[in-house]
């Protein structure tokens, strides 16, 4: 038989057999390989003979060659085996699990040569239902999402003002400077502004979360002390004010003070005694510095949150929901804990630390090393809908995992419009 006629016979043949693990998409570029005698990578890597196609040895960086086998799997490749799951739901999974005599499809196609039950028509009901609560999940995550923003513009500025005020309390705590007692170490509510402080009269919607944590915090630790005034009986430097004598008396910011702590009964007269000086003499003292190591440690470890949350919100507003959250789950047999843009562990053992992101997949490397093997690393794949979740952790190969985890950041704000035709599920997916 003449060549021509038997290229035109094979590639006649070939098309007319139902095609496994590929995609309509790309159907056309192995029947052109075969017409052709020769195939192109998808990636350009290289160009192979047709018949190095499905022969179960991977010649192409992104195993395009082997669509139909696990020749390609562990090599980094980017090919999926498509099942089309007539009935169902079509879906993409790893080469790996092509062939392993496990029914990942559920039309058996990832199986042709196991007994796989066509189970398609069963579980496509269910699926579909699923489908359906899953695409209300992503509206009610867009709504969430778009509030969440509009509290983080407001969430980061008050984290940059705290910031600035436990800097300046480093400062102070770093020269040493103590007021009259150890219990009453410079404190974030004596170095805040004060009028957030004084809005404590009135309730504490106007504060902001650093000026109640610093009122808090001095009100829990300092002494309250209070210096009845020799001819008006007013009582200074009690409650929210307990620790703000020196700033509100301090001449240098003026010769009546700082002018904001002032209302007309509270006066620089009334409360701050001007026959003695108002920096630190005899009945004031320096603390020790055990005291000042200890307020140090508080102080910068209050810092250090702070600025690993402004860090997180560096990848975008969108993620505010996932700042200072860990999520948990049990997943083949094993405990997970995730916490995002910090670590995630797998009971006691380190599997990653949070390295960045690849699109919007979050990337935790230098785990613990495994035995013999590779150190433990960890993509986390997120999906769209309304709550922070951890859906599903998988080993995909040696000591590397795979996550997926649900939240509000990952819905698109514009509602993209998709039919069951048009859905594919993911290997990461999970219905």
């Amino acid at each position: 038989m003449p060549w021509s006629l038997l290229l035109s016979w094979s590639v006649s043949a070939w098309a007319s057999q139902q095609p496994f693990g590929y995609h309509s998409q790309v159907v056309s570029k192995y029947v052109d390989a075969l017409r052709e005698g020769k195939f192109h990578c998808f990636d350009g890597s290289a160009t192979l003979p047709a018949t190095s196609v499905n022969d179960d040895f991977c010649d192409c960086a992104d195993g395009s060659d082997e669509p139909e086998t696990a020749g390609c799997a562990g090599s980094g490749g980017t090919t999926l085996f498509y099942c089309p799951n007539v009935n169902s739901i079509p879906r993409l999974i790893y080469t790996s699990r092509v062939g392993d005599g496990i029914c990942d499809c559920c039309d058996g196609t990832d199986e042709r040569f196991s007994s796989c039950p066509n189970t398609c028509s069963l579980e496509g009901p269910t699926l579909y239902a699923r489908q359906q609560a899953r695409q209300a999940a992503r509206e009610r995550g867009r709504e969430v999402r778009r509030s969440g923003e509009a509290e983080a513009v407001e969430q980061v500025a008050k984290w940059e003002e705290e910031r600035e005020g436990l800097k300046q309390q480093l400062a102070l705590l770093s020269a040493g400077s103590v007021s009259e007692s150890p219990e009453s170490l410079p404190r974030p509510g004596a170095l805040a502004p004060l009028a957030p402080l004084a809005s404590e009269t009135k309730g504490t919607s106007g504060i902001s979360e650093y000026a109640q944590w610093a009122l808090q915090d001095a009100l829990q630790d300092a002494k309250e002390t209070s210096k009845p005034t020799v001819d008006s009986g007013v009582q200074c430097w009690t409650g929210a004010f307990a620790n703000a004598k020196d700033v509100c008396c301090d001449r240098s910011q003026g010769p009546t003070g700082r002018s904001d702590c002032w209302d007309g009964v509270y006066t620089f007269k009334t409360c701050c005694d001007t026959d003695r000086p108002t920096d630190i003499s005899g009945s004031q003292r320096q603390g020790t510095p055990e005291e000042v190591s200890r307020q140090s440690r508080k102080v910068k470890g209050r810092l250090f949150t702070i600025e690993r949350k402004l860090a997180a919100m560096e990848s975008g507003l969108r993620w505010f929901s996932l700042v200072e959250r860990c999520v948990e789950g049990r997943f083949t047999g094993k405990d997970f804990k995730l916490c995002f843009f910090q670590d995630a562990r797998q009971a006691s053992v380190h599997v990653g630390s949070f390295d960045g992101w690849e699109g919007n997949a979050m990337l935790y490397t230098g785990g613990q090393r495994c035995p013999a093997g590779p150190s433990r690393s960890m993509k986390v794949w997120l999906t769209c809908a309304g709550d922070v979740e951890l859906l599903d952790v998988s080993e995909v190969s040696l000591c590397t995992y795979e996550a997926v985890a649900s939240t509000p950041g990952a819905c698109e704000l514009v509602d993209v419009s998709e039919t069951k035709d048009e859905h594919i599920l993911m290997p990461r997916d999970e219905f």
